[in-house]
């Protein structure tokens, strides 16, 4: 980590001395450019058929924009994107009393599909003189509706063909504009949070067309687009690439970690740990690795970190902090008020999907010691387990759901198992093929009884979650909150529930964000604001390294009181 600080000195040395800083008025058409390029791309019929290579035609327009040096040198740049693009036929929609006049297609919308669409900068007469304006209207009015080249619809979004440009890892400088925009324009119009995102989306072009500019090595450019991508700040967001594994640490620790009051503490071990832990302990604090202290890294790595809220960020920092490139790190630790330092091997990050084990349901379904009170690990038990593990716990008092892990599609089972009737829990939106930007609301899911259910659960149902709880675990709660009586007991959840919308960027770089809104039928949201725990309680490391589950504690007191 200090070897990365000492990069980005040099970057900011090298480059402020190797490349020609960009004046407020080159930034501020370069970002005009990217807006007019991505509005084209989704929204013209002839860029979206697929006969025009529109991010070569982004490449040749950046040197264009860059030199130029009055508005009407733009807005001859843009011109030529429209050219290229081709005409676009006359709105001829049928709601409006004269189809037939050219520019008057105004379909109404309800706000409530509208809430994520954002075109005002269509009337920006600082940036867009008259005819341009004029001419996106008429593509806005007469815009392609359904799959195209660059993005096709399933529940969400998808960029399959969006690939242009991959290699190599350090793409020229117009290819690296190429990614920004590429990033930009699909959040902009097929990210569904966009209105909840807390930050200001059209600030971020020229925040990032200088720095991705001035980068001055692949490191440098995908460390940019891997905090360009934070800014949606979206759980779900990440962006990976060999290059970004080799800069921040393609090798993790042998155990799990987890933050308690404020310190990076020794959770649990994995399988690749050796029989001795190779001397740590669990409960240890973790104060520095290789000699850097925690505190340091939290400073370099967290703008590196994508997050709704700051229980996901912290769960997502502490697992970058603990990243390495060497085959073994060396930790210092505090241990019963003394600092020892032990070096312990690392193992790779796996390269392939990890496939999860199958437990018998004995050790994931069981009547607590000394109580009445039932429990279940969801993250664990498979579908065809369900059945076996109800048996074990349906004649208890009260039964814990464990859901501070990622479950495995078993949600329906136990609600149907939980709910005497079939009840609404969750309602989507989607994003609109026919209008970018805009979402469509899907009809409320149900949860709960099916035909041929037994007599359903009579007792107490204590939810537990924290911040591991994301996605469809997030999604598995709301499914059991329709239980007739429950408390989610726990702290803040990720924030990040629904589908994700992957795509490629230039230098064959992955990224990822949430694709599919997810809200309660009453119409409360999920996004950044996780499940919100009705009685809230977080682990403390004095409990922890006391042997106690606090969270489970509190669910066990709910179960026998009530309270």
């Amino acid at each position: 980590m200090r070897r990365l600080r000492a990069a980005v000195i040099v970057f900011f040395v090298l480059g402020a001395a190797g490349v020609e800083a960009q004046t407020p008025e080159q930034v501020e058409r370069l970002a005009t450019l990217g807006r007019v390029w991505g509005f084209l791309k989704y929204y013209h019929p002839g860029v979206a058929g697929g006969t025009i290579h529109w991010d070569s035609v982004l490449v040749d327009a950046v040197p264009k924009v860059k030199a130029a040096r009055t508005s009407a040198e733009l807005s001859a740049t843009l011109q030529s994107l429209l050219t290229a693009a081709g005409p676009v036929q006359p709105c001829r929609d049928s709601s409006v009393a004269n189809p037939e006049t050219e520019g008057r297609c105004r379909t109404v919308f309800p706000d409530s599909v509208r809430i994520n669409l954002d075109l005002r900068w269509l009337t920006d007469s600082r940036t867009l003189d008259a005819d341009i304006r004029r001419q996106l209207a008429h593509v806005r009015d007469g815009r392609h509706r359904g799959s195209g080249r660059y993005v096709s619809f399933r529940l969400t979004a998808v960029f399959d063909a969006d690939t242009a440009f991959s290699s190599p890892e350090y793409p020229a400088e117009g290819q690296r504009l190429l990614a920004l925009f590429r990033f930009w324009n699909a959040a902009r119009y097929y990210f569904p949070y966009m209105y909840v995102n807390g930050g200001d989306w059209n600030a971020v072009l020229p925040e990032f067309i200088p720095r991705l500019i001035a980068a001055k090595d692949a490191a440098e450019y995908h460390l940019t687009i891997l905090e360009l991508t934070t800014r949606l700040r979206d759980t779900h967001v990440g962006a990976g690439s060999a290059q970004i594994a080799r800069t921040l640490g393609n090798r993790v620790p042998v155990f799990e970690t987890r933050s308690l009051d404020g310190s990076v503490v020794v959770w649990r071990f994995t399988a690749a740990a050796p029989a001795d832990g190779g001397g740590l302990r669990v409960g240890d604090v973790i104060t520095h690795l290789d000699g850097e202290a925690v505190a340091q890294r939290r400073r370099d790595l967290a703008k590196y970190v994508a997050a709704g809220n700051p229980a996901a960020l912290e769960r997502k920092l502490v697992e970058m902090i603990m990243r390495g490139r060497a085959d073994s790190t060396t930790y210092t630790v505090e241990r019963d008020g003394k600092s020892l330092t032990l070096r312990v091997a690392m193992t790779p990050v796996p390269t392939s999907p990890v496939t999860r084990p199958t437990y018998a349901v004995t050790e994931l379904a069981k009547v607590l010691p000394n109580s009445t009170l039932g429990y279940i690990n969801m993250g664990d038990l498979n579908p065809g387990q369900v059945d076996s593990a109800y048996a074990i716990v349906k004649n208890t008092t009260g039964l814990v759901m464990d859901v501070r892990n990622y479950p495995r599609g078993t949600m329906y089972q136990f609600a149907a198992l939980f709910n005497p009737d079939s009840r609404p829990f969750a309602k989507f939106t989607g994003v609109d093929s026919t209008y970018p930007g805009q979402v469509v609301w899907l009809q409320p899911v149900n949860a709960g009884f099916m035909s041929g259910t037994a007599q359903p659960y009579r007792g107490r149902i204590a939810i537990l979650v924290d911040e591991r709880t994301q996605s469809h675990a997030e999604f598995s709660v709301m499914a059991l909150r329709t239980a007739p009586e429950n408390k989610v007991i726990g702290s803040q959840t990720a924030g990040a529930d629904g589908n994700i919308t992957r795509f490629s960027l230039p230098g064959r770089i992955t990224t990822l964000f949430t694709g599919l809104g997810v809200y309660y039928p009453d119409g409360r949201e999920t996004q950044r604001v996780g499940i919100v725990p009705d009685i809230a309680i977080r682990p403390t490391l004095k409990g922890f390294r006391a042997g106690r589950d606090e969270v489970l504690e509190r669910a066990i007191e709910y179960l026998n009181s009530g309270r």
